[in-house]
């Protein structure tokens, strides 16, 4: 039996679209969190997660016009919660403001649960059954902003959580790889009267 290959490299290939459609996103968000605040005068530092839900429910919108089965999770606490999608029958991505760089435990059982899995690089043997190989691989796409652009834009594969800390297998900075491409891509949302084209702009 093929053995999924879970490094990052394999992982960002199965992933390309999905990262893509996700920078994409939560910039449309930034901006729309960003004029909402500007709009009314607020600060945005006397309110963070309120900046990071409105980024979350622009992305959401825009997510879920490509992939139908993405939906919102609220299992890290307020400022942290999250998109959970679904690619293809290997890949789970949760989609994460961060701190620092640094990804947090998630606050309920069915979170913590998402970090378990083995290394990427364990080794696994036909000859002790094909129940030992790993069917999924769980990442967190980790964003954080400032100057209304992204300024973090990590993959990240969790294996387990241990004293209050993520044990992660790998990470990946994504930024550079799509800040250069992504303001040439047009993206398509579904409507109930049809399709119209959403331009960057």
């Amino acid at each position: 039996m093929e053995i999924e290959d879970h490094g990052p490299e394999a992982t960002v290939a199965r992933l390309e679209d999905t990262l893509e459609l996700c920078f994409y996103a939560l910039s449309q968000g930034i901006m729309l969190a960003e004029d909402t605040h500007a709009q009314n005068g607020w600060n945005p530092r006397a309110d963070p997660q309120m900046f990071s839900h409105l980024v979350r429910r622009e992305a959401l919108e825009l997510i879920k016009a490509q992939n139908p089965d993405a939906r919102d999770e609220d299992n890290l606490g307020a400022a942290m919660s999250g998109l959970h999608l679904k690619v293809g029958e290997t890949d789970q991505l949760r989609v994460w403001h961060g701190s620092a760089g640094e990804v947090r435990v998630p606050t309920t059982e069915t979170g913590r649960n998402f970090l378990k899995q083995r290394s990427s690089t364990a080794m696994y043997l036909p000859m002790f059954g094909a129940a030992e190989m790993p069917s999924e691989c769980h990442t967190i796409l980790l964003w954080e902003h400032k100057d209304g652009r992204l300024s973090r834009f990590t993959l990240s594969r969790p294996l387990d959580s241990e004293s209050g800390h993520v044990i992660v297998d790998w990470h990946e900075s994504l930024l550079l790889r799509f800040t250069q491409r992504v303001d040439d891509i047009p993206y398509r949302r579904r409507e109930a009267a049809g399709e119209r084209e959403l331009q960057s702009s």
